[in-house]
């Protein structure tokens, strides 16, 4: 006799990038490991790559030896207008018991569809950035209505519930990794210390100004940086990157794209980790502490981080805080790692353990579906 998922869920994302998301990936494996649940998710498109074949692609891999197409079947509509992605998204929602909206768009057009709100699980992803598009007073509605509304800390919370003027209870998330396949950094020694920034090259990422603190600071040839991302829609932010770094010899940039188990691998060979952000782009670059995927990456890899995101607990190992990139002198940080690099591998080991591991936070939602 063959055994059927019971539980049926469908993960909504409208103009999200879920393809370079750590946080829906692992949502998505998750449920689709559980023998009780089944998962399909719904996309606009792909934004890593607009031509990318769904149905025959293996880029997604997760570190658990299987693609995220062993879990999931894909529905892409890669259409701008929501109003057909609405339409064409109703011939298929009949089936599901629960719905995971991705992004604050998602919530609208299962509203639209008039799903019941006891069946909606909504993630906030992007903070206020979204909800600035609608109505006050609608966006509370959907938010007080939704079964559970998921959010990666207190902070981000906050600025929710102080935009909308309203108190929201939320459960808490932060942009965390499945472990499973993560294998402990091996301290080889070596006379440089190699530091990494894997991400998005865009203005909000400080990487210009960190460069002329880096350059300033006369550590090039004791050091090696690797700036690892992509640049869609920014090319020419990229530009300007490889011109500064044309004057420093053990500085490269790859562009090149990972699939998750490679990317663990390539960022596990570095010491120091680089997250900065510019809060002035807007609220989604706030309280990135606990909702920053290349953070978690860094420390589960062993990697010391280097952020200008202000919290106790970035004041102290695995964390090279960073006050002002105008005045900061990298060397100097550089040398706080050399002198306790065994402390820092150790907090950063500990820190992802006790406060980035997924599953652990997965355990207390389950229940709401």
């Amino acid at each position: 006799m063959t055994n059927f998922p019971s539980k049926k869920i469908a993960i909504i994302a409208y103009r999200y990038a879920v393809e370079v998301s750590p946080f829906v990936k692992n949502i998505c494996t998750f449920f689709g490991e559980k023998k009780d649940f089944s998962v399909d998710l719904f996309i606009e498109k792909t934004y890593r790559q607009d031509t990318l074949d769904l149905a025959n692609t293996t880029t997604f891999n997760l570190s658990h030896n299987r693609t995220i197409f062993d879990y999931l079947k894909k529905t892409s509509f890669p259409i701008s207008d929501n109003k057909i992605f609405t339409t064409k998204l109703k011939k298929h929602i009949a089936k599901y018991d629960y719905f995971i909206a991705i992004d604050f768009l998602a919530l609208d057009i299962l509203s639209k569809l008039h799903i019941q709100p006891k069946k909606i699980i909504y993630i906030s992803l992007e903070g206020i950035d979204y909800l600035e598009k609608f109505d006050k007073q609608y966006a509370l509605l959907l938010l007080k209505k939704t079964k559970v509304n998921i959010i990666q800390n207190k902070e981000r919370a906050i600025d929710i519930c102080n935009y909308l003027d309203a108190k929201i209870n939320f459960k808490y998330i932060p942009v965390s990794l499945r472990p499973t396949n993560i294998k402990k950094k091996m301290n080889k020694k070596t006379n440089k210390v190699k530091l990494i920034y894997s991400g998005y090259f865009a203005p909000w990422a400080l990487l210009g100004e960190f460069l002329c603190a880096y350059k300033k600071s006369k550590i090039d040839q004791d050091c090696i940086l690797k700036l690892q991302g992509h640049a869609l829609g920014t090319s020419s932010y990229l530009n300007k990157l490889k011109q500064q770094i044309s004057a420093l010899s053990s500085t490269t940039i790859d562009t090149s794209y990972y699939n998750d188990q490679a990317h663990m691998n390539l960022i596990s060979q570095y010491d120091i980790g680089i997250a900065l952000y510019d809060e002035n782009e807007g609220s989604n670059f706030k309280n990135l502490l606990n909702s920053s995927g290349k953070i978690a990456s860094y420390l589960w890899n062993g990697l010391a981080v280097m952020t200008n995101i202000k919290h106790e607990m970035t004041l102290k190992p695995p964390f090279l805080y960073v006050e002002d990139l105008d005045s900061c002198n990298i060397s100097t940080l550089i040398k706080k790692y050399q002198n306790s690099k065994e402390r820092y591998i150790s907090a950063a080991y500990a820190l992802a353990k006790k406060s980035y591991n997924f599953d652990h936070y997965l355990k207390t939602i389950i229940k709401y579906f």
